[in-house]
């Protein structure tokens, strides 16, 4: 059978998802009006622009103003905070915004030298004027000649991790293929919550190169975290019909994750017509499965 889709709402895990450790990084206010005839409503403050980037797990980012200006989105500056999707709704690259205007509170500055200097909250995607409508996801599987399909898929958002899509060949059975595919998420956003709870600073400091590094090995986490709890499963609800103990089958697990809002060269971009910013691609397999990429189109 075949399918396509949008991506679809988050799967639900072991745990629920949270905020981020509390990063070290500037504080905001909105601007309040001058006075005048009247009061001045949020309508009528509302500024407009387009995201540079957005990171979900540092609730940080930077947006390019109609007006030329470089504003920096400050944690709790985004209206979705964590929560970020490769589309508007997760300020993706190139994402046409509306926001209000702010400033850095107690002197402080969004980074170092070329730095935004100014700020803006309540960042939300004007839907109407956004054209990038983030990915598709499909499926095709083929039962062969066996009587039960052994072909399990994920495909969901992973809060402020990005979306993950995954592919798991069962062999001798069903169970671990359906465990693996209901698991494995849940473990990777643990994994990834854990790691950045013991850095001395939070997230926010951190390089690309270094934030790349931290979500590798949140994969590599979850995959040995979701085998061991398979094995201790398998052993303990097995006791097959023909004496042997455990549940005999296993399967290949294939996932990738498409993560945004990573600060770039200012010639750098997923997005053509925003630079400065770029999401990127993280593959991770167990198995004799393998990942094929395929750059550009043809009709």
């Amino acid at each position: 059978q075949s399918s396509r889709s949008r991506s679809p709402p988050p799967a639900s895990s072991s745990s629920a998802p949270s905020a981020p450790p509390k990063p070290s990084a500037p504080r905001a206010e909105q601007v309040e009006p001058r006075g005048g005839e009247g009061e001045v409503g949020d309508a009528e403050r509302r500024r407009f622009g387009r995201v540079r980037w957005y990171s979900g797990r540092k609730r940080v980012g930077v947006v390019d103003a109609d007006d030329g200006s470089v504003l920096f989105i400050p944690v709790g500056g985004a209206a979705n905070r964590n929560f970020v999707p490769p589309n508007p709704s997760g300020l993706f690259h190139a994402t046409r915004v509306s926001y209000l205007p702010a400033r850095l509170a107690d002197g402080d500055v969004a980074g170092g030298e070329g730095a935004p200097s100014k700020a803006c909250a309540d960042v939300r995607p004007v839907m109407e004027e956004c054209t990038h409508m983030g990915l598709d996801a499909g499926v095709d599987t083929h039962i062969g000649g066996r009587t039960v399909n052994e072909d399990r898929l994920l495909a969901n958002d992973l809060f402020d991790l990005g979306f993950l899509a995954g592919v798991f060949d069962g062999h001798g059975g069903i169970f671990c293929a359906d465990y693996v595919s209901r698991r494995l998420a849940g473990a990777l956003h643990e994994s990834f919550k854990s790691r950045a709870q013991q850095l001395p600073n939070g997230l926010v400091p951190l390089t690309p190169g270094q934030e790349e590094d931290l979500i590798t090995a949140s994969l590599h986490d979850a995959f040995e975290t979701t085998d061991k709890e398979w094995l201790q499963l398998a052993k303990r609800d097995g006791d097959l019909q023909d004496g042997s103990t455990g549940l005999q089958d296993g399967s290949t697990g294939l996932v990738v994750l498409v993560a945004h809002g990573f600060e770039a060269l200012p010639m750098a971009s997923s997005v053509a017509e925003c630079r400065g910013g770029v999401a990127k691609l993280f593959v991770a397999n167990c198995g004799d499965c393998r990942a094929i990429l395929v750059r550009g189109r043809k009709e």
